[in-house]
């Protein structure tokens, strides 16, 4: 195993001095003078060594975590971490069905830094390498910075929190199957108004502005459509309002209206139902496999497809 500062060989069959059996060496991240090894037993144990060429192979940390077999990137890692830290804040507790305002507001204060510590831990550990640790300041500040603009948003709509990463799933009539569902998916955050009726927040962590900005004005977001629509079903009330909340920039963007100065209503150019569209291209390409075809398009145009030609007729 060669750093930059030193070649090394070493040999794992048992470490004895942790009393943890090695299985599988599943990552190794190479830094300046350093490798780093992240270690699985049984997929709930991971553990991650430190070997500095100048000094000794040593542990820095060791916690539960499932299936934690790759060191992610930065800003992946920092979204992640996130999207822990809301949730970890903002959830209801103890049994209630919702987090209020003042609540939320005070687990902040009280809470904020030890739950950034614990999620950095639990599924942020690449913050830990010394060339990272300024990411994990900015991260830790950029993110409390954000949480106050949220709050303000629920607050100034007057918001309730009802979940995070919450299930939902409904049977959208495209596979056959002995369950009463065939599409699942995690909302990140779900809501309630003044008169009760439901509302979904989805974060995004992106260096990107225009994105999910174009996706709203194109009416092209497949997933907060979906999201709508499978939790309409679940609460049986109608989801009007869905929206895109960026960080770091700490913004909101939607298709319907919200109050504040951190909030952007877009103009959608259509109104197409593109979720009843998202069926019609599952059973066009679904009856296509079932009759041994493959319609391969690369390097032809558009028009000499079957799926483009027949988009209109077909919904």
């Amino acid at each position: 195993l060669k750093t930059k500062a030193n070649v090394c060989i070493i040999t794992l069959c048992k470490c004895w001095e942790w009393n943890l059996s090695v299985r599988n060496i599943y990552t190794f991240l190479f830094c300046d003078d350093s490798v780093i090894f992240n270690f699985n037993y049984k997929f709930t144990v991971s553990s991650i060594f430190f070997y500095n060429a100048k000094t000794q192979f040593s542990i820095i940390y060791q916690y539960l975590v499932p299936n934690f077999n790759i060191i992610k990137d930065v800003k992946t890692t920092m979204g992640t971490v996130a999207h822990a830290v809301i949730e970890s804040l903002f959830a209801p507790r103890d049994g209630k069905s919702c987090s209020r305002v003042d609540e939320i507001e005070q687990r902040i204060n009280n809470e904020f830094e030890e739950q950034v510590r614990k999620q950095i831990e639990s599924c942020g550990a690449i913050l830990y390498l010394p060339e990272d640790r300024l990411d994990a300041e900015l991260l830790k500040e950029q993110l409390r910075r954000c949480l106050g603009i949220l709050l303000e948003i629920i607050r100034d709509n007057r918001l309730t929190v009802t979940g995070c990463e919450q299930m939902v799933k409904k049977d959208m009539g495209l596979l056959k199957n002995d369950k009463d569902w065939d599409m699942v998916g995690y909302i990140d955050m779900t809501l309630e108004d003044a008169n009760h009726h439901p509302v979904v927040f989805d974060f995004k962590w992106t260096s990107s502005k225009s994105y999910y900005r174009d996706l709203l004005t194109a009416n092209r977001s497949i997933q907060l459509e979906l999201y709508r629509t499978m939790l309409s079903a679940e609460k049986r009330d109608s989801v009007e309002r869905t929206v895109y909340f960026l960080m770091p920039e700490g913004h909101l963007y939607s298709k319907e209206h919200f109050d504040g100065i951190h909030c952007t209503q877009l103009q959608a150019e259509n109104n197409t139902n593109i979720v009843e569209q998202l069926r019609q291209s599952f059973f066009y390409r679904k009856k296509q496999l079932d009759e041994g075809r493959v319609e391969v398009g690369e390097a032809f145009p558009v028009s000499m497809l079957d799926y483009f030609n027949d988009t209109a007729d077909k919904n």
